[in-house]
This record gives structure tokens, C-alpha cells and sequence, in this order.
């Protein structure tokens, strides 16, 4: 096993810095951004030019602690195609932000995360998805791609991803059902592990460390794809087993998450999923109503309007009707239907 340095106690480390949606004011009034040759050294640098100095000395320090631990050597870290995730300036941030600048359980979920993505193997399972979804052949690749209820909208006002999930019209557990949760779930990873590239080159390019995105949930009862509630009572068991793989692996990913066009029923979903929800998670929830009226205004203030669709920003029946992706019921059996 591995020794850990003798290290002075713990004590608490300031709170974190939290990014604003209009952030960039502090990177903006440094010289101008001159970048390493050598990535992690840069990301280092922008780091420092983003966050306050109290934080980068903390994360700093957190770097030592998980070198002390080993944590460069480990398979997650050093395997094909594997980032240097110890190394990382803003991924070791993300992890001691998700534990209020305590660095031991920052230490604790990071380790735990590493290992999680040494045993799934998920960078050469992550290859290999990306090549099957590229090529477009096989059974469970297609009909994903027909029944698939995610896409990227846009850019945010930084210019990074925006992702949306319309389970407002989606068939989790028809998924899930017919080509297993695997394919899902490197679905969803995928989409995430986009975002986190996308904000490297924005750092890389900017000098402005920024790795948290804005997401769009779309849960409404719109009428035309039945069974609002069992469908949505048939996401809870795919969510309820991979929701804690996403806050460990990729914890401080969200900055703002909009859950648009809530219908009453939506209310029992909530019950059910809010004890997936980490807390700091929860208090970037902006929960809204049916009217685009109740999110339009703050939608605009982090995005540009060609971000968002026309039926996020209409309430029109015909617009639903032209919203996509369209998602659908996925029937039992369907996945013969695409393996001819």
C-alpha cells in the first residue's frame, strides 16, 4: 500500500471562489495571456490568473498532498490514452471545490473516482464508443441515435457547451431495456467528457480557467409522446445507479442547471431524485415553471438567443411540435427492428 508524507494537520481552507456567470473580470486585468508550451503548466498559470490567491495556494497544496499519495502512478493516470488527472490544475480544483476545501475528502473522492475509472476502463471503452457511434453500424448505435432524447444546444456566454436532456419526451428505461445501461452511460459520458475538452482549449486559447457548464432539463408534459409518468418513473432505477458515478467521477461540473416546464406530477419525480442531487448541486437548480416567461430572462443573461431553440422561447404548440431531439416511446422488442 501506499505511504502517505507526514503532513501537518488539516485544518479548514478558505472557501472556495465560486465563478460567476459574467466571470473573467480578474483573467481580463492580468498582462496578456502568453501560454507554456507544456499544457499542464499552462493550465497551472491560468488557474492562477483566474482564482482568488488564497484558493490556487489551497489547490496547490492539494496537488502535493495527492503526489505524497501516489496518485501519478496510478492506472487511471497513467494507462492508454489516460489524462494526467493528477496533475490537473482544474480537475484537482473541481474535486476540492466538491468537498468545501477539505483536503482529505477531496483526497478521498478523488481517489475514488480514479479507481472507478481504472475498473470500468472507461477511456478505451470511451474510444471505442466514440468509433461505433461514428460509424453508425451498429444495432444499439442506431437506435440510440432514433430514440436519443440529448443534444447540445449551443454555447454558453463563455463559448462552452450547453447541454440538453429532454426526458420530457424520453425513454430511459425503454433504452436501458433494450441495448443495456452501458451504452447509455457512455452516451452520457461522452457528452460530458466534451464539455471538459471544449473548456481546456477555451483555457488553453484564454487563459481563463473555466470548467463548469450550463445545463438544460426539459421536463415537460407536452402530449405528444405518452406515458409521461411511467417513463419517467422508468428513468429513476438508471439514475438512481449511475447519478452518484457522474457527482464522483465529474463532481463541479454544473454551473447553472435549468429544469424547464415542470408539470405538477413532476413533483413526485423531484422527491425521488433529490437524494441523488448533491447539496451544492442543488442550490444551482433554477426549477421553472411552464411558461418560458418564468426562465427567459435568465436564460439570456448566460447565453446568447441562437442558443436558445425557438420552443424554449415560445410557448406555441406548433413549436413543441418542432422541437428535437424528439426522443419517443421505445417499443419492447425494438432493437431487432435495427439489427437487420
Amino acid at each position: 500500500c501506499r505511504r502517505r508524507a507526514r503532513m501537518a494537520p488539516s485544518r479548514p481552507m478558505a472557501a472556495p471562489r465560486r465563478v460567476p456567470a459574467n466571470c473573467g473580470d480578474r483573467a481580463e486585468a492580468l498582462a496578456p495571456w502568453c501560454p507554456p508550451a507544456d499544457e499542464l503548466e499552462a493550465e497551472w498559470q491560468a488557474l492562477e490568473r483566474t482564482v482568488e490567491p488564497e484558493e490556487f495556494k489551497n489547490i496547490r497544496a492539494f496537488r502535493d498532498l495527492v503526489q505524497a499519495e501516489g496518485l501519478d502512478e496510478h492506472k487511471a493516470c497513467t494507462g492508454d490514452g489516460a489524462a494526467p488527472h493528477s496533475k490537473s490544475a482544474s480537475t484537482l480544483m473541481r474535486f476540492l471545490r466538491a468537498r468545501q476545501g477539505n483536503a482529505d475528502a477531496a483526497l478521498k473522492l478523488f481517489t475514488e473516482a480514479m479507481d472507478w475509472r481504472r475498473d470500468f476502463a472507461i477511456d478505451r471503452k470511451l474510444r471505442e464508443w466514440r468509433a461505433e457511434w461514428e460509424e453508425g453500424a451498429t444495432a444499439r448505435v442506431k437506435l440510440l441515435r432514433f430514440y436519443d432524447f440529448t443534444s447540445t444546444v449551443g454555447v454558453d456566454n463563455l463559448g462552452l457547451p450547453i447541454n440538453l436532456d429532454r426526458n420530457s419526451q424520453g425513454d430511459v428505461g425503454g433504452i436501458v431495456r433494450e441495448i443495456g445501461p452501458e451504452a447509455l452511460l457512455l452516451h452520457l459520458v461522452s457528452r460530458i467528457e466534451y464539455q471538459f475538452a471544449q473548456a481546456r482549449e477555451r483555457m488553453l486559447r484564454t487563459g481563463e480557467c473555466i470548467c463548469s457548464f450550463i445545463e438544460i432539463q426539459d421536463v415537460g408534459n407536452y402530449g405528444l409522446v405518452g406515458s409521461w409518468l411511467p417513463r419517467a418513473l422508468g428513468a429513476v432505477p438508471f439514475y438512481k445507479n449511475y447519478a452518484p458515478i457522474f457527482d464522483k467521477v465529474y463532481p463541479e461540473r454544473v454551473r447553472i442547471c435549468f429544469i424547464v416546464r415542470a408539470p405538477s406530477a413532476f413533483s413526485l419525480i423531484w422527491r425521488l431524485a433529490s437524494p441523488l442531487v448533491p447539496e451544492a448541486t442543488k442550490g444551482k437548480i433554477r426549477l421553472k415553471g411552464y411558461a418560458c416567461a418564468s426562465w427567459a430572462e435568465e436564460m439570456a443573461e448566460v447565453m446568447p438567443q441562437e442558443s436558445i431553440p425557438e420552443w424554449l422561447r415560445s410557448d406555441e404548440p406548433a413549436a413543441f411540435k418542432q422541437a428535437r431531439p424528439w426522443g419517443g416511446i421505445v417499443p419492447k422488442g425494438a432493437i431487432s427492428d435495427f439489427e437487420r
